[in-house]
């Protein structure tokens, strides 16, 4: 945009030069000939380049939806539910975090399976690269969170303003925001909030109260 404004106002500026220069109609007529050409192959040129941009942004963004599909379907599949935690005896889970989801027990619905985020880091790191993904920060702790704010054009369920808690060893959270404004709300990556981090959003429970362990995970987010 800036570039075609720059254009024009130089388009203006030689046809000024042009009348206070007092030329030849024959001269005039060339000269807004070749700008005229000119402008029309610029105008192409700055179409082509909106286009090839548009394509190129769409592409990403399909990319960033298959890989947060993809460590949906990996967290599934090798998640475990409480009760399996609880009663392991292979040395998986030490006692520290048994001792936590013991204490957490009641919060967590018996039938869904909890993905330990050490299982998918090997997965994410070989899926980024598979397919030249650079999202998310290698260096920082894998199990960090941050959060950021988010207005949507569209409300979420009578919601415009959210907040983002996601993992930026996975995700950076430019990222997770156009996920989240095209239309990817419920994610192994990222949890949307509202704003006091009180109510968390789920396809399948739409806004619903936030549970001790949403809470902690809101107020331990750092901000980005």
């Amino acid at each position: 945009m800036i570039n075609i404004v720059l254009f024009l106002l130089a388009v203006l500026l030689v046809i000024v030069i042009i009348k206070l220069l007092k030329l030849g109609k024959r001269t005039v007529k060339v000269i807004g000939s070749i700008l005229l050409i000119i402008l029309v192959l610029c105008a192409v040129g700055f179409a082509v380049m909106a286009y090839n941009e548009n394509q190129e942004r769409t592409a990403y963004i399909e990319k960033l939806k298959a890989y947060s599909t993809t460590i949906d379907e990996y967290a599934e599949t090798h998640g475990y539910t409480v009760g399996n935690i609880l009663s392991d005896s292979s040395g998986k889970f030490d006692e520290e975090a048994k001792a936590y989801f013991r204490a957490h027990e009641k919060e967590f619905d018996p039938t869904k399976k909890v993905t330990m985020i050490s299982d998918v880091v090997a997965f994410a790191n070989n899926y980024r690269s598979a397919n030249g993904l650079s999202t998310g920060r290698s260096y920082i702790d894998v199990v960090s969170r941050e959060k950021t704010t988010l207005h949507l054009e569209r409300p979420l369920k009578g919601q415009a303003d959210v907040v983002i808690v996601f993992y930026p060893y996975f995700i950076d959270s430019w990222d997770t925001k156009k996920l989240v404004q095209n239309d990817v709300y419920d994610a192994w990556l990222f949890k949307i909030y509202n704003l006091d981090g009180t109510r968390i959003f789920s396809l399948r429970n739409g806004w619903s109260l936030s549970t001790e362990h949403n809470a902690e995970m809101f107020d331990n987010a750092k901000d980005n």
